[in-house]
C-alpha cells in the first residue's frame, strides 16, 4: 500500500472470516453489482435524454446526424453496455482473487493491474485520459473512503502486497470496465466521451457511497473494524525532507497525524509532490464543484490560505519563483474579491462567479499571458459573464441567463485541467446565447424608445405650432378674422407639416411666410404702393393657403367661406388705397399684368375691382402630390421680395436656473447602451440609456429586458448624480478593472519556466 495507509495485519481476522471467506466474497460482489447496476440505469436515462438534447442543438446537420446515431445505438445496445460493464467488473473479481491466490501461494509480488481491462485500441489516447482522469478525480473526492474500501477488500482477500494499487471496487477498474463496454459499439469518439463524462457526473460522482455501503457490509462482518485513517509523513515526497507537520496537526485522540487544511474548509488535499500546486488546486476545484463555494470566506482568505498550505507542504513552484507564484494568487484572489464588491454585478452572479477563483489561479499559474493579455479567452469569457448580468434581477423573467452562467461555471470546474480551449468553446457558446437574448431584449428596447419618441415628436409639435398660432394671433397687426382662422384650421396645417416634413424643411418655411404675407396684407392703412405688393402677391397667396388646407382635408365650402372673408378684407384695403390719385406714371410702374388690370378696372369703374379679386379667391382642388419642390423655392423668393421682414420665430423656452457643473457635463457625456444605476427609497435598480431625444434633454432608461425603467430629463440626471443617488456603472471589462484596482504588472522577464 502507499505510505499514506496504514498496514493490514492479517492474524487480525477472526475465525469466522476463514471459515465463511468464500462466501463473504460472493456477498461483496453481489453487493457492488446491485448499488452500481442503480448508478448504471440512471446515467444510461440520462445519456438518452442527453443526447437528444445535444442532437436538437447541434450546428451542422452532420453533427446532429451523429448525435442521434449515437443515442439510437445506445438505446438498442443498453443492454449490451450493461452487460458488458458488469462482466468486466466480474471478470476483475476473478482476476483480482487469482493474483492474489497465487500472492499467498507462491509468494509472487506482481501488481494487479485490472490488465485484462485495457482497452483493444491503445491508440485512443484521448478515451485513456478520460478514463485516467474519472478515476483520479475519485481518488481526490473520496479519498478517505477509498483507502478504507481497499484495505478491506485487501483484508477478505487476504492480499499482504503492500505494492499492489488496484483491486475489484478501485476508481481506475470501475472506469476501465466501463470503457471496456463500448469497445464492441460503433460509436463516434466525440459522443463516447459525451457519454464518459455523464458516467464521471453520475456514476463516479457517487461512487462515495458505493463505498461507504461497502464498508458498512464488511465492518458488519467485523472486517478490520478499527481501522484508522490517517496520513504519514514522507520526507522524500518534498523538498526540503523536513516534517511538514507540527503538533496542532495532531489528532489527540488517535495520536495520527491530520491532514492539512489548504485554503477552504473542509478541503483535505493528498500532501505528495507529484500532486503539487496544480494537482491539489485541480482537487480543490473538484471539492468546490462538489460541495459549493464557501459563502462566509472571502477570495483573499482562500488564497491566503492556499499560500500558507504550499508552503507548509513545500511543494515546488510552478512559476519559477516561489515569490512570483504567491504574487500570481495573491493577485488573483484579490481579482475576485474585486468583483464579489462590483455593485453593478448582481449577488447571485456573483456568487457563481467567485467559484472560478481556483481555476482561474490554475490558469495563471500554467498560462503567463493569462494575466498580461486581454485577448486571453478565459479572461473574456469571465468579462462577458460579468457584463451580461448588469440589470438582471432574479424576481423577474430575465430570459436563461442565471442557467447559462451556472452551466458554464460548472461545465469549469468540472472540465478544466489544463486546456484553455475549454474556455474558448464556452466563451463562444456563450456569445451565441446571450447575442439571442439580446436581440430578443433589443427589440422590446426599441418598440419602447419608437413609442417614446413618437410621442414626444407630437408634443413637440404641437407645442412649437401652438407657440407660432399665439405669436401670430397676439401681433397688433392681426386682424379677428384672420386669428379666427388660424386658431380653428390653419394650426391642423401647420403641426402636419411639422410631422412631416419637419420644422427646418422648404414647406414649414413656405407656410410660414404665407401666413406672414397673409397678417401684412390684411392689416389696414395701406399705401398704393403697398396696395400694388399686395394685388401681385394675392395670387400666390391664394394658392398657398387653398394647398395647406387641402393637406389636411379641409372641405372646399369650408374653405370658400375663409377666401370669402379674406377677400373682403383685401378689396377693403385696395379700395381704399387705390382711391389716392392715380395717374399713368404710377401704373407704368408695375409689370404685373394681375395688377394693371385691377388698377386699369378702378381706374375706369372701382366697382368692378370687387368682382376681379372675387375671381382671385376662388378654391381649386388642385392635386398636391406631383408638385415640384421648386415651385415651393419660387414663391419663397417672390413672397420675400414682395412682403416685408416679419419678426422674429417663437423661441424655445430653456430654463436659466440649470446648474452646468461636473455632473451635468458627466449626464451629457452618457451614451446609448450605458448603464447608470439608481437608489430610491432604499431599493437599487440598474437601467440601460437606450434612447436620448433630439428635440428635447429627456433621456430613456430601460431594464436588461428592453421594459421601460424610467424617463428623465438631462438636468434630473444631473441632479441625481450630484446627489449620489445614481452613478453611471463602468463600461470597461471588469476583470480589466480588477487588475488595474491591484495595481499588478508582469513582466516576461519574471516568468521562469
Amino acid at each position: 500500500m502507499s505510505d499514506n495507509q496504514s498496514s493490514i495485519n492479517i492474524s487480525q481476522l477472526s475465525d469466522y472470516i476463514a471459515r465463511n471467506n468464500s462466501q463473504l466474497k460472493q456477498r461483496l460482489r453481489d453487493h457492488a453489482n446491485k448499488l452500481l447496476t442503480k448508478l448504471i440505469h440512471g446515467m444510461l436515462d440520462k445519456a438518452d435524454d442527453t443526447l437528444f438534447e445535444f442532437s436538437s442543438k447541434a450546428d451542422t446537420d452532420i453533427s446532429q446526424q451523429i448525435y442521434l446515431d449515437a443515442m439510437r445505438e445506445v438505446r438498442l445496445q443498453r443492454n449490451v453496455i450493461d452487460q458488458g460493464f458488469f462482466a468486466a467488473l466480474n471478470a476483475a473479481f476473478d482476476e483480482f482473487e487469482k493474483n492474489s491466490s497465487m500472492l499467498k501461494s507462491q509468494g509472487k509480488s506482481d501488481n494487479f493491474k485490472a490488465d485484462s481491462l485495457e482497452l483493444v485500441d491503445d491508440d485512443l489516447v484521448e478515451e485513456n485520459m478520460a478514463i485516467a482522469n474519472m478515476a483520479d478525480k475519485v481518488v481526490r473526492r473520496f479519498h478517505r473512503e477509498t483507502f478504507e474500501v481497499k484495505s478491506r477488500i485487501f483484508a477478505v482477500y487476504h492480499c499482504e502486497n503492500e505494492e499492489i494499487e488496484d483491486h475489484p471496487l478501485s476508481p481506475i477498474t470501475i472506469a476501465k470496465a466501463f470503457g471496456k463496454a463500448f469497445i464492441s459499439l460503433n460509436i463516434n469518439l466525440q459522443v463516447k466521451l459525451i457519454i464518459f463524462k455523464l458516467f464521471d457526473n453520475i456514476v463516479m460522482k457517487n461512487i462515495g457511497y458505493v463505498y461507504k455501503d461497502i464498508n458498512a457490509l464488511l465492518l458488519s462482518e467485523n472486517i478490520l473494524p478499527d481501522l484508522a485513517y490517517s496520513y504519514k509523513n514522507n520526507p522524500s515526497s518534498y523538498n526540503n525532507g523536513s516534517d511538514i507537520f507540527n503538533e496542532n496537526d495532531l489528532d489527540t485522540e488517535t495520536g495520527n497525524l491530520l491532514p492539512t487544511n489548504f485554503g477552504l474548509k473542509g478541503f483535505t488535499p493528498i500532501p505528495t509532490q507529484a500532486n503539487g500546486i496544480i494537482g491539489t488546486l485541480s482537487a480543490m476545484q473538484s471539492f468546490i464543484y462538489d460541495e459549493g463555494y464557501p459563502e462566509d470566506m472571502r477570495p483573499t482568505e482562500i488564497g491566503i490560505g492556499i499560500i500558507k498550505g504550499i508552503q507548509q507542504l513545500g511543494f515546488a513552484s510552478v512559476m519559477g519563483k516561489q515569490a512570483l507564484d504567491e504574487k500570481i494568487i495573491n493577485t488573483v484572489s484579490m481579482i475576485f474579491d474585486f468583483i464579489l464588491d462590483d455593485a453593478a454585478i448582481p449577488p447571485k452572479i456573483k456568487n457563481l462567479l467567485s467559484r472560478l477563483q481556483i481555476p482561474y489561479l490554475k490558469v495563471a499559474l500554467i498560462d503567463e499571458t493569462f494575466l498580461r493579455s486581454s485577448d486571453h479567452s478565459a479572461r473574456q469569457l469571465l468579462n462577458d459573464m460579468a457584463k451580461a448580468s448588469i440589470g438582471w434581477k432574479e424576481s423577474s423573467s430575465q430570459g436563461n441567463l442565471l442557467q447559462t452562467i451556472e452551466t458554464t461555471v460548472s461545465e469549469i470546474l468540472n472540465g478544466y485541467e489544463q486546456d484553455n480551449q475549454l474556455f474558448f468553446n464556452l466563451h463562444k457558446e456563450f456569445l451565441v446565447n446571450w447575442e439571442k437574448e439580446k436581440n430578443t431584449n433589443r427589440s422590446y428596447e426599441e418598440r419602447i424608445w419608437k413609442t417614446t419618441e413618437g410621442k414626444e415628436r407630437v408634443q413637440y409639435a404641437k407645442n412649437r405650432v401652438d407657440a407660432w398660432i399665439h405669436m401670430w394671433c397676439t401681433r397688433a397687426e392681426t386682424r379677428i378674422q384672420v386669428a379666427t382662422f388660424l386658431k380653428h384650421l390653419w394650426k391642423n396645417t401647420m403641426l402636419y407639416c411639422m410631422h412631416k416634413y419637419g420644422e427646418n424643411s422648404r414647406e414649414w418655411k413656405y407656410y410660414i411666410k404665407i401666413i406672414n404675407a397673409l397678417i401684412w396684407s390684411t392689416t389696414p392703412g395701406k399705401t398704393c404702393d403697398e396696395v400694388k405688393k399686395i394685388i401681385n402677391i394675392t395670387p400666390l397667396l391664394v394658392r398657398g393657403l387653398n394647398r395647406g388646407m387641402l393637406a389636411v382635408g379641409t372641405h372646399p365650402s369650408t374653405i370658400s367661406k375663409i377666401f370669402k372673408e379674406i377677400s373682403k378684407c383685401h378689396l377693403e384695403i385696395i379700395e381704399n388705397g387705390l382711391s389716392e390719385n392715380i395717374n399713368n406714371s404710377q401704373l407704368d410702374k408695375s409689370n404685373d399684368l394681375q395688377t394693371k388690370k385691377i388698377l386699369n378696372l378702378y381706374s375706369k369703374d372701382p366697382n368692378m375691382v370687387s368682382k376681379t379679386v372675387e375671381d382671385i379667391y376662388q378654391p381649386t382642388n388642385e392635386d398636391q402630390s406631383d408638385k415640384p419642390e421648386l415651385e415651393v423655392d419660387t414663391i419663397l423668393e417672390l413672397l420675400v421680395e414682395e412682403v416685408p421682414a416679419e419678426v422674429n420665430e417663437p423661441e424655445n423656452k430653456t430654463d436659466t436656473s440649470i446648474v452646468k457643473d461636473e455632473f451635468y457635463e458627466l449626464a451629457t457625456q452618457l451614451e446609448y447602451g450605458d448603464w447608470v444605476e439608481f437608489k430610491q427609497d432604499g431599493e437599487t435598480t440598474h437601467g440601460k440609456l437606450a434612447w436620448k431625444s433630439a428635440i428635447t434633454t429627456n433621456h430613456l432608461f430601460v431594464g436588461r429586458d428592453g421594459t421601460r425603467l424610467s424617463e428623465k430629463t438631462l438636468e434630473e440626471v444631473a441632479e441625481l448624480l450630484r446627489t449620489n443617488a445614481a452613478r453611471r456603472i463602468d463600461s470597461a471589462p471588469v476583470f480589466e478593472r480588477a487588475l488595474s484596482a491591484v495595481g499588478e504588472s508582469f513582466n516576461e522577464a519574471e516568468v521562469i519556466h
